[in-house]
């Protein structure tokens, strides 16, 4: 009995561990236009989400558990895998816009920080993105204050047909990833 107690908490821990893209549709009551996004949620209240915009770029939405702010100036590292790091923050935003020409890939607010994750042509390679279908865990670190990080692990071993479908997008046209 003890065996099969055992075995059942590995099964449910796993089941638990695994988290599916959820698609959500929502259409604008002013122009009718429909907009689809992938959303993964944790358990504690954690979500990332990614939506495909008018001009073609996905852009990564997280939210923090409820209770949990951004602090001014925050930027965010994500990791897929073993993949390097990749840091998201509103520097290149702030350059583009000292060269007369702003490119917007950040915006933040103490609940929310949202950023540009992937220009969308895959003939130019897929990156995050490619990662994201890919991959098994995805970890976000945050810095809620100056000399403190908080890491979130959002596992990607769930089904991920939300995702695919959300952005239109079929990881075949991907180049291969680059070493």
């Amino acid at each position: 009995m003890r065996k099969f107690y055992l075995l059942f908490l590995l099964c449910v821990t796993g089941v638990v561990n695994a988290q599916d893209w959820t698609l959500k549709t929502t259409t604008d009551s002013m122009t009718d236009a429909t907009t689809r996004e992938a959303v993964l949620t944790l358990p504690t209240g954690e979500s990332f989400a990614v939506m495909r915009r008018s001009d073609n770029s996905v852009w990564g939405y997280y939210r923090p558990a409820t209770g949990q702010l951004f602090a001014a100036g925050d930027h965010l590292l994500v990791r897929v895998d073993k993949s390097k790091p990749v840091e998201f923050s509103d520097k290149f935003e702030q350059l583009s816009q000292r060269l007369g020409k702003k490119v917007e890939m950040w915006d933040w607010n103490p609940t929310l920080i949202a950023t540009r994750i992937w220009h969308g042509n895959p003939s130019e390679g897929c990156g995050l993105i490619q990662q994201l279908i890919n991959g098994q865990q995805m970890v976000i670190r945050n810095h809620p204050n100056e000399s403190t990080y908080r890491d979130v692990t959002f596992p990607l071993s769930g089904d991920k047909k939300a995702l695919v479908e959300a952005l239109d997008f079929d990881v075949a046209n991907c180049p291969p990833p680059r070493s």
